[in-house]
């Protein structure tokens, strides 16, 4: 499984393409072909999949029950935003029009890698999820308390 890792800051062109910068460039892993699938993230953002990882999610929403309304539900909206994009030999990517308006992505975005995902905000969406550092350390602790030595704080 890839790992991504940070936060990097990018914008979008006219041609609705973002640069990935190179510090995630060279976590993609070599037998990506550079092939990601998008996906419409449930917090009005994009997470952008290697293309096998993102074939494991689709499989996932695949086994639920189709019988249960709630998952038909879920499934229309999944599959309505589901894109595979190609990384171009500039690192770009375009970002379809209809999903940057859908999650409100504009001119100025957040990329935060983690675990197999790429997670791609607009930046003003971004910065008001942002917890205040009091309550990251009590969140922190909260679901993290029974872990030792991950969060320490001064």
């Amino acid at each position: 499984m890839p790992i991504f890792l940070g936060g990097y800051e990018t914008k979008l062109d006219d041609k609705n393409r973002i640069k990935l910068p190179s510090g995630l460039v060279k976590q993609i892993p070599p037998d990506s072909e550079n092939k990601f699938i998008l996906i419409k993230g449930l917090k009005m953002h994009l997470s952008l999949y290697p293309y096998k990882e993102g074939l494991k999610v689709v499989e996932e929403v695949d086994q639920l029950n189709e019988y249960d309304e709630g998952v038909a539900d879920f499934r229309l909206e999944f599959y309505r935003w589901l894109k595979d994009v190609v990384i171009d030999d500039s690192a770009r990517i375009v970002l379809p029009k209809l999903l940057c308006t859908e999650v409100g992505i504009e001119k100025d975005i957040i990329l935060v890698g983690h675990n197999n995902v790429i997670d791609i905000w607009d930046k003003t969406r971004y910065e008001s999820h942002k917890l205040p550092q009091a309550e990251y350390e009590a969140l922190a602790k909260k679901v993290m308390g029974s872990k030792k030595n991950i969060i320490k704080s001064e």
